[in-house]
């Protein structure tokens, strides 16, 4: 709980709490503090955390080894989408069969770019289906980084025009001021 208390006041951008059995408690009280502070990386490696699962804007979050179980993978999976997760591990959590498919559910609407799940005790098919999930999922990301790519490009192009736009209204502006001065220093001289 102390530490947990301290993490909104510290600058840590990383946490390893790997094998410290902090349990569900623990976990609660990280829960509490973790939206107010500044990690993006956190291990809760071997916990036994079970389903209390912490909330927060981490980026990645180890949680091998935590005994999540089916119940544990149900929250986790309705959290994803609200999540700035990138990197998850879920190692050797016996989430099963129910637990990946509850996760299967909602990881085309999360951030993951890194999804680990071995060791499970999940059938070959609901695994090799989580696989191609995050297969197409790495595809779409492609795609999209892609689309931004050609839409930054297209926005300096235009940038760029705007600007030899401009360049050319102020030489026009200059070359008809020479111009205008030009013609009344000749009216001037006619009088």
């Amino acid at each position: 709980r102390a530490l947990a208390e301290f993490l909104p006041k510290s600058t840590l951008t990383t946490l390893n709490l790997g094998h410290n059995r902090i349990g569900k408690v623990g976990a609660r009280a990280l829960a509490e503090f973790l939206p107010k502070s500044t990690l993006t990386t956190l291990n809760l490696e071997n916990n036994r955390i079970g389903d209390a699962l912490p909330k927060s804007t981490l980026t990645k979050l180890n949680l091998e080894r935590n005994g999540i179980g089916e119940m544990g993978a149900r929250a986790l999976a309705e959290f994803l989408p609200k999540s700035t997760l990138t990197t998850l591990n879920l190692e050797n959590n016996r989430i099963g069969d129910v637990g990946a498919r509850a996760l299967a559910e909602f990881l085309p609407k999360s951030s993951l770019t890194t999804f680990v799940v071995n060791n499970n005790n999940m059938s070959c098919s609901t695994f090799v289906e989580l696989k191609q999930l995050m297969s197409k999922r790495a595809v779409s990301l492609r795609k999209e980084r892609l689309l931004e790519k050609e839409k930054q490009k297209e926005s300096r192009k235009e940038s760029v025009r705007q600007r030899e736009e401009e360049k050319s209204k102020e030489q026009l502006k200059t070359l008809f001021q020479m111009q205008s001065g030009a013609c009344t220093g000749f009216l001037d001289s006619l009088r």
